[in-house]
């Protein structure tokens, strides 16, 4: 009984990925530059969360454990966000320029 339905689980993540394909298909012919942006988004906020939870947190206990002021842990983040910013901003000036046209 596990066989089969490993093999029900196994085909149906194919199919899954199949159908998943196909509609990415669909949209990339409908809209190609929506499609790219928020394809470039997503990857882009998850590499800044990953970021988050390991540099930033350590650099946090560092500064800690440093003794170091508020006002240098503050400087820190507040040049990450103004970094994070002007990134997103420049995929999305990017998908603006060389999109589609109509």
């Amino acid at each position: 009984m596990c066989k089969t339905r490993k093999n029900h689980s196994q085909e149906s993540f194919g199919r899954i990925l199949k159908n998943n394909l196909f509609a990415i298909g669909w949209q990339m012919k409908i809209a190609p530059g929506y499609t790219i942006y928020t394809i470039l988004i997503t990857v882009y906020h998850e590499v800044l969360v990953l970021f988050q939870h390991t540099y930033l947190v350590a650099y946090i206990i560092g500064c800690i454990e440093e003794n170091r002021t508020f006002g240098d842990v503050l400087s820190f983040l507040l040049s990450v966000a103004t970094a994070s910013f002007s990134i997103k901003l420049q995929i999305r000036g990017s998908i603006a320029l060389y999109g589609p046209r109509h």
